[in-house]
Protein backbone atom coordinates (compact mmCIF):
# COMPACT_ATOMS: atom_id res chain seq x y z
CA UNK A 1 0.00 0.00 0.00
CA UNK A 2 1.57 3.26 -1.10
CA UNK A 3 1.59 5.71 1.82
CA UNK A 4 1.65 8.78 -0.43
CA UNK A 5 -2.15 8.64 -0.88
CA UNK A 6 -3.02 8.37 2.80
CA UNK A 7 -2.35 10.18 6.05
CA UNK A 8 -0.21 8.80 8.88
CA UNK A 9 -3.23 8.75 11.22
CA UNK A 10 -5.05 6.47 8.75
CA UNK A 11 -2.40 3.76 9.00
CA UNK A 12 -4.14 1.84 11.80
CA UNK A 13 -7.40 1.75 9.85
CA UNK A 14 -5.52 0.55 6.75
CA UNK A 15 -3.87 -2.24 8.74
CA UNK A 16 -7.21 -3.40 10.18
CA UNK A 17 -8.81 -3.46 6.76
CA UNK A 18 -5.89 -5.37 5.22
CA UNK A 19 -6.30 -7.97 7.96
CA UNK A 20 -9.93 -8.42 6.87
CA UNK A 21 -8.88 -8.93 3.25
CA UNK A 22 -6.34 -11.55 4.34
CA UNK A 23 -8.94 -13.36 6.46
CA UNK A 24 -11.37 -13.42 3.54
CA UNK A 25 -8.66 -14.94 1.33
CA UNK A 26 -7.30 -17.42 3.85
CA UNK A 27 -10.50 -18.53 5.61
CA UNK A 28 -12.75 -18.37 2.52
CA UNK A 29 -15.45 -16.58 4.48
CA UNK A 30 -16.80 -13.06 4.13
CA UNK A 31 -15.79 -10.27 6.55
CA UNK A 32 -18.11 -7.38 7.46
CA UNK A 33 -17.02 -4.00 8.80
CA UNK A 34 -18.73 -1.50 11.07
CA UNK A 35 -20.23 1.59 9.42
CA UNK A 36 -17.60 3.52 7.47
CA UNK A 37 -17.59 7.16 6.51
CA UNK A 38 -16.98 8.12 2.88
CA UNK A 39 -13.27 8.71 3.33
CA UNK A 40 -12.88 5.23 4.86
CA UNK A 41 -14.86 3.72 1.98
CA UNK A 42 -12.53 5.44 -0.48
CA UNK A 43 -9.49 4.01 1.33
CA UNK A 44 -11.04 0.55 1.35
CA UNK A 45 -11.70 0.68 -2.39
CA UNK A 46 -8.03 1.53 -2.96
CA UNK A 47 -6.86 -1.32 -0.71
CA UNK A 48 -9.09 -3.78 -2.58
CA UNK A 49 -6.97 -3.42 -5.74
CA UNK A 50 -4.19 -5.30 -3.91
CA UNK A 51 -6.44 -8.32 -3.27
CA UNK A 52 -7.71 -9.57 -6.66
CA UNK A 53 -9.10 -12.80 -5.18
CA UNK A 54 -11.72 -10.90 -3.21
CA UNK A 55 -14.77 -8.74 -3.97
CA UNK A 56 -15.88 -5.64 -2.09
CA UNK A 57 -19.49 -4.63 -1.46
CA UNK A 58 -21.05 -1.64 0.33
CA UNK A 59 -24.50 -1.11 1.84
CA UNK A 60 -25.84 1.53 4.22
CA UNK A 61 -29.35 0.15 4.61
CA UNK A 62 -31.12 2.83 2.57
CA UNK A 63 -31.14 5.06 -0.48
CA UNK A 64 -27.72 6.63 -1.20
CA UNK A 65 -26.65 6.43 2.43
CA UNK A 66 -23.32 8.10 3.19
CA UNK A 67 -22.24 5.82 6.03
CA UNK A 68 -22.07 2.21 4.86
CA UNK A 69 -20.91 -1.20 6.01
CA UNK A 70 -18.54 -3.13 3.77
CA UNK A 71 -18.36 -6.83 3.03
CA UNK A 72 -15.05 -8.29 1.89
CA UNK A 73 -15.60 -11.72 0.42
CA UNK A 74 -14.02 -14.46 -1.71
CA UNK A 75 -14.79 -14.24 -5.43
CA UNK A 76 -17.32 -17.06 -5.35
CA UNK A 77 -19.40 -15.44 -2.59
CA UNK A 78 -23.10 -14.94 -3.38
CA UNK A 79 -24.12 -11.63 -1.82
CA UNK A 80 -27.20 -11.55 0.40
CA UNK A 81 -28.45 -8.17 1.60
CA UNK A 82 -29.10 -9.66 5.04
CA UNK A 83 -25.36 -10.35 5.42
CA UNK A 84 -24.83 -6.63 6.08
CA UNK A 85 -26.85 -7.00 9.31
CA UNK A 86 -28.33 -3.49 9.25
CA UNK A 87 -31.54 -2.56 11.04
CA UNK A 88 -33.55 0.58 10.24
CA UNK A 89 -35.21 2.35 13.17
CA UNK A 90 -38.08 4.85 13.05
CA UNK A 91 -38.46 7.61 15.65
CA UNK A 92 -42.00 8.41 16.75
CA UNK A 93 -42.75 11.61 18.64
CA UNK A 94 -45.30 14.43 18.73
CA UNK A 95 -44.03 16.07 15.55
CA UNK A 96 -46.91 18.57 15.47
CA UNK A 97 -45.62 20.26 18.59
CA UNK A 98 -41.90 19.45 18.61
CA UNK A 99 -38.88 19.47 16.34
CA UNK A 100 -35.96 17.07 16.31
CA UNK A 101 -32.44 17.86 15.10
CA UNK A 102 -29.80 15.55 13.69
CA UNK A 103 -27.38 16.55 16.48
CA UNK A 104 -29.96 15.75 19.18
CA UNK A 105 -30.59 12.28 17.75
CA UNK A 106 -26.89 11.49 17.39
CA UNK A 107 -26.23 12.74 20.92
CA UNK A 108 -28.93 10.49 22.38
CA UNK A 109 -27.55 7.47 20.51
CA UNK A 110 -23.90 8.07 21.41
CA UNK A 111 -24.84 8.64 25.07
CA UNK A 112 -25.85 4.98 25.26
CA UNK A 113 -22.14 4.16 25.22
CA UNK A 114 -22.34 2.36 21.88
CA UNK A 115 -19.51 3.13 19.46
CA UNK A 116 -20.39 5.75 16.81
CA UNK A 117 -19.36 3.28 14.10
CA UNK A 118 -22.29 1.07 15.08
CA UNK A 119 -24.65 3.71 13.65
CA UNK A 120 -25.25 4.55 10.02
CA UNK A 121 -27.04 7.55 8.58
CA UNK A 122 -29.70 9.57 10.37
CA UNK A 123 -32.24 10.61 7.74
CA UNK A 124 -35.33 12.80 7.46
CA UNK A 125 -37.88 13.71 4.82
CA UNK A 126 -38.40 17.06 6.50
CA UNK A 127 -41.03 15.74 8.93
CA UNK A 128 -40.08 12.27 10.17
CA UNK A 129 -36.75 10.75 11.23
CA UNK A 130 -35.12 7.34 10.86
CA UNK A 131 -31.65 5.94 11.44
CA UNK A 132 -29.64 2.78 10.84
CA UNK A 133 -27.78 0.62 13.34
CA UNK A 134 -25.90 -2.69 13.37
CA UNK A 135 -28.61 -5.30 13.91
CA UNK A 136 -27.10 -6.81 17.07
CA UNK A 137 -27.35 -3.40 18.77
CA UNK A 138 -30.91 -2.63 17.69
CA UNK A 139 -32.78 -4.18 20.64
CA UNK A 140 -30.71 -2.23 23.16
CA UNK A 141 -31.21 1.03 21.28
CA UNK A 142 -35.00 0.56 20.99
CA UNK A 143 -35.32 -0.31 24.67
CA UNK A 144 -33.06 2.43 26.06
CA UNK A 145 -33.82 5.57 24.05
CA UNK A 146 -36.98 7.17 25.45
CA UNK A 147 -36.06 10.84 25.16
CA UNK A 148 -34.26 12.89 22.53
CA UNK A 149 -33.57 16.44 23.64
CA UNK A 150 -36.71 17.52 25.51
CA UNK A 151 -38.94 15.18 23.48
CA UNK A 152 -40.44 11.90 24.61
CA UNK A 153 -39.92 9.37 21.82
CA UNK A 154 -40.50 5.74 21.00
CA UNK A 155 -38.27 3.78 18.62
CA UNK A 156 -39.50 1.03 16.31
CA UNK A 157 -37.76 -1.40 13.98
CA UNK A 158 -38.95 -1.04 10.39
CA UNK A 159 -38.57 -2.89 7.10
CA UNK A 160 -36.95 -1.59 3.95
CA UNK A 161 -40.33 -0.81 2.37
CA UNK A 162 -41.00 1.70 5.18
CA UNK A 163 -37.87 3.80 4.59
CA UNK A 164 -38.14 7.52 4.04
CA UNK A 165 -36.91 9.15 0.87
CA UNK A 166 -34.50 11.61 2.50
CA UNK A 167 -34.29 15.24 1.49
CA UNK A 168 -31.12 16.11 -0.42
CA UNK A 169 -29.86 19.52 0.65
CA UNK A 170 -26.47 19.26 -1.02
CA UNK A 171 -25.50 21.92 -3.56
CA UNK A 172 -22.93 20.97 -6.19
CA UNK A 173 -20.27 23.69 -6.41
CA UNK A 174 -17.00 24.37 -8.19
CA UNK A 175 -14.56 26.30 -6.02
CA UNK A 176 -11.04 27.67 -6.24
CA UNK A 177 -8.74 27.30 -3.23
CA UNK A 178 -5.20 28.47 -2.56
CA UNK A 179 -4.31 25.07 -1.11
CA UNK A 180 -5.75 21.84 0.29
CA UNK A 181 -5.57 23.18 3.85
CA UNK A 182 -8.82 22.89 5.76
CA UNK A 183 -8.86 26.64 6.56
CA UNK A 184 -8.43 27.54 2.89
CA UNK A 185 -11.14 25.19 1.60
CA UNK A 186 -13.71 26.17 4.23
CA UNK A 187 -13.04 29.85 3.51
CA UNK A 188 -13.69 29.25 -0.20
CA UNK A 189 -16.90 27.28 0.36
CA UNK A 190 -18.50 29.38 3.10
CA UNK A 191 -17.17 32.73 1.92
CA UNK A 192 -15.33 33.83 5.04
CA UNK A 193 -11.67 34.77 5.57
CA UNK A 194 -8.95 32.23 6.26
CA UNK A 195 -8.48 33.91 9.65
CA UNK A 196 -12.12 33.20 10.46
CA UNK A 197 -11.50 29.59 9.43
CA UNK A 198 -8.47 29.41 11.72
CA UNK A 199 -10.48 30.85 14.61
CA UNK A 200 -13.30 28.32 14.10
CA UNK A 201 -10.77 25.48 14.08
CA UNK A 202 -9.02 26.80 17.19
CA UNK A 203 -12.40 26.98 18.96
CA UNK A 204 -13.18 23.33 18.19
CA UNK A 205 -15.96 24.04 15.68
CA UNK A 206 -14.53 22.13 12.70
CA UNK A 207 -14.49 18.38 12.11
CA UNK A 208 -13.00 16.36 9.26
CA UNK A 209 -14.73 13.02 8.74
CA UNK A 210 -16.57 13.56 12.01
CA UNK A 211 -13.33 13.94 14.01
CA UNK A 212 -12.51 17.34 15.53
CA UNK A 213 -9.34 18.90 14.12
CA UNK A 214 -7.16 21.54 15.79
CA UNK A 215 -4.85 22.12 12.84
CA UNK A 216 -5.62 24.86 10.32
CA UNK A 217 -3.08 23.31 7.95
CA UNK A 218 -4.76 19.88 8.04
CA UNK A 219 -4.53 18.44 4.53
CA UNK A 220 -7.88 17.72 2.83
CA UNK A 221 -8.33 15.02 0.18
CA UNK A 222 -11.01 13.44 -2.02
CA UNK A 223 -14.11 12.15 -0.17
CA UNK A 224 -13.28 14.04 3.00
CA UNK A 225 -16.31 15.59 4.71
CA UNK A 226 -15.74 18.85 6.58
CA UNK A 227 -18.34 20.15 9.06
CA UNK A 228 -18.22 23.74 10.32
CA UNK A 229 -20.54 24.43 13.22
CA UNK A 230 -22.89 27.27 12.38
CA UNK A 231 -22.06 27.21 8.66
CA UNK A 232 -22.70 23.72 7.26
CA UNK A 233 -20.93 20.78 5.71
CA UNK A 234 -18.92 20.13 2.56
CA UNK A 235 -17.71 16.99 0.81
CA UNK A 236 -14.74 17.01 -1.58
CA UNK A 237 -15.75 15.27 -4.83
CA UNK A 238 -12.99 15.85 -7.34
CA UNK A 239 -9.80 17.81 -7.95
CA UNK A 240 -9.66 19.28 -11.46
CA UNK A 241 -6.17 20.78 -11.42
CA UNK A 242 -4.62 24.22 -11.10
CA UNK A 243 -5.50 27.61 -12.49
CA UNK A 244 -2.98 29.85 -14.24
CA UNK A 245 -2.20 31.56 -10.93
CA UNK A 246 -1.56 28.19 -9.20
CA UNK A 247 -4.81 27.92 -7.26
CA UNK A 248 -6.64 24.59 -7.12
CA UNK A 249 -9.98 23.91 -8.81
CA UNK A 250 -12.26 21.49 -6.94
CA UNK A 251 -15.76 20.05 -7.22
CA UNK A 252 -17.56 19.90 -3.88
CA UNK A 253 -21.02 19.18 -2.49
CA UNK A 254 -22.08 21.61 0.22
CA UNK A 255 -24.92 22.06 2.68
CA UNK A 256 -25.02 25.66 3.89
CA UNK A 257 -27.05 26.72 6.87
CA UNK A 258 -29.51 29.48 6.07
Amino acid sequence: MSSEYFRPEEERFIQRMEELFLRAEQKNYFQVTSFLNQREQYILENISHNYPETDLYFNGGGYKNERQRAIIAPKYYQLEKSDFQIQAISIRYAEKFNKLKHSQILGALVNLGIDRNSYGDIITDGHYWQFFVIDTMSELVVEQVKRIGSNSVSLHKINSDQLLLPTDDYELMNIVSRSFRVDSITASVFNFSRQTGKDLIANGKVTVNWIKTSKADYFISINDVISVRGYGRVKINEIYGQTQNSKWKLSVSAIKKK
